[in-house]
């Protein structure tokens, strides 16, 4: 099949650590033997993966797929915790890892964040420029280091705990420059994408698109566009977003805004709850709150609460 579809020499052949021997070894032989080419120039073996530092097994028990995973944890925190661990080494999966890893993520997402709000207030009235951007081009120097040493995503991972670090020690100086400040951006920007991953989590993107269609439909309306908003309606319905359309007060505020409003108060609500539940340690009870305030958080209660008959007709 390899010598039909690619060729008698493959580039890059990969596999788990079992399969070395005697699998990988037989297929050497058989086709070398046959070509009397090499059969793959690169060979990539990954390490096992442990459950709570156990061996991951169906016959133990605690196997679990990232189908499973993905449904309670962002898919770029899994991501992410793939990657800190060279491919070659075996990797222990644990709420508890998981939990620092998306602690980890979200330290180097806010040191983005903080530079994206500081570049709106930078000047030039700074004489540092070329030392900071020099540090800049260093770190992307070991970066491209470590990934072109055996794909060594574990370093490349420090890497941009460094850049991130770098980058909160320059937002502490009085003044700062854009050209700094946007080589910075560039970097993570670049070097996340070369990693696959994202600088916004996918519930933040989520909740972005979902207003941006609100406002969308809501200015259709405006226009009369009745089969753009009705196409829109139907979107988010798919989204699990269901918009009620009803005579709307001059006086009454913008529905974004006391959507704004209610989100405050029912994180009181949510978090008084999680509190009370004794379920949550305080470091973890901003991320856990979220959950439940997120645009797509709330669609779950409220369509909870409809099939229980909770509201009357009115509400």
């Amino acid at each position: 099949m390899v010598r039909k579809y690619l060729g008698d020499t493959i580039d890059i052949h990969a596999g788990g650590q079992d399969l070395a021997f005697p699998h990988h070894e037989n297929e050497i032989a058989q086709s070398e033997a046959l070509t009397g080419k090499t059969f793959a120039n690169y060979w990539m073996h990954n390490g096992y993966i442990n459950i709570d530092n156990e061996k991951m097994s169906k016959s133990l028990g605690n196997f679990i797929t990232v189908n499973d995973i993905i449904k309670i944890h962002d898919p770029q925190v899994l991501r992410f915790f793939m990657l800190s661990v060279h491919y070659r080494n075996p990797i222990n999966y644990s709420e508890e890892v998981l939990e620092n890893t998306r602690a980890g993520l979200e330290r180097i997402r806010t040191s983005y964040e903080n530079l994206k709000h500081r570049s709106t207030a930078s000047t030039d009235l700074t004489d540092t420029n070329d030392e900071w951007i020099a540090k800049i081009a260093d770190l992307r120097k070991q970066f491209v280091e470590s990934m072109d040493d055996d794909f060594n995503t574990a370093n490349g991972i420090s890497v941009l705990f460094e850049l991130s670090k770098q980058a909160n020690y320059y937002l502490l100086e009085k003044t700062t420059s854009p050209a700094v400040i946007h080589a910075f951006m560039k970097e993570f920007e670049e070097l996340f994408a070369v990693l696959g991953l994202s600088l916004s989590s996918d519930e933040e993107l989520l909740d972005e698109e979902i207003e941006a269609l609100i406002e969308k439909r809501t200015q259709a309306r405006k226009d009369r566009d009745f089969a753009l908003a009705d196409q829109i309606r139907d979107q988010l319905k798919a989204m699990n977003i269901i918009l009620e359309d009803t005579a709307q007060d001059e006086k009454q505020m913008n529905s974004l805004a006391l959507a704004y409003m209610g989100d405050a108060v029912l994180e009181i609500y949510v978090r008084r709850h999680l509190l009370y539940s004794g379920k949550v340690k305080p470091n973890q009870l901003h991320r856990e709150a979220t959950r439940y305030v997120s645009a797509k958080g709330q669609a779950k209660v409220v369509h909870y609460l409809l099939e229980k008959g909770f509201f009357s007709e009115e509400e």
